[in-house]
């Protein structure tokens, strides 16, 4: 015979709750590559747009929860993008106008020191980043609440 768990014990379905995380980790996936693809698309993006098709064709044929509102997981992969640009731009001084974007120098032989700037703000792209991922999560929340589906169900 099964026991019951005291009243006060929860126990947590984590079939569909697993299903709904793993659906929007693969959303967010797809919103990062799709993301990338869309500001390189003069390079690399061109060839990223066709992999963006397969991983959400593969989302949308593969897992075994709801398209929303878990597709708003997207929406953290546009904060990835962000706040990867954040972090590849830290501490790489700002341009000023009229310099070029690097310059090498030569010493004596066999010694090369190289300096450079960027004309990307990383501050901005952290602060862009944050308030998107914010966003993104926060959307979630609301439309699981509206949905009327809660991330824990009791057995």
């Amino acid at each position: 015979m099964k026991t019951q768990p005291p009243p006060h014990v929860r126990r947590y379905y984590t079939v569909a709750v697993s299903a709904r995380r793993t659906a929007f980790a693969l959303w967010a996936v797809a919103g990062a590559i799709g993301t990338f693809a869309a500001l390189d698309i003069t390079s690399i993006g061109l060839f990223l747009l066709p992999v963006s098709g397969f991983v959400v064709a593969f989302i949308v044929r593969n897992v075994r929860a709801p398209i929303f509102p878990e597709i708003l997981g997207a929406i953290e992969g546009v904060a990835a993008n962000l706040l990867w640009g954040a972090f590849i731009s830290h501490g790489v001084p700002r341009c000023r106008p009229g310099v070029p974007l690097t310059v090498v120098l030569s010493g004596r032989s066999g010694e090369v020191s190289s300096s450079g700037c960027i004309n990307i703000d990383s501050h901005a792209w952290l602060v862009r980043g944050v308030v998107v991922a914010v966003t993104g999560a926060l959307a979630y929340l609301v439309a699981r609440k509206l949905a009327g589906r809660g991330t824990r169900a009791t057995m």
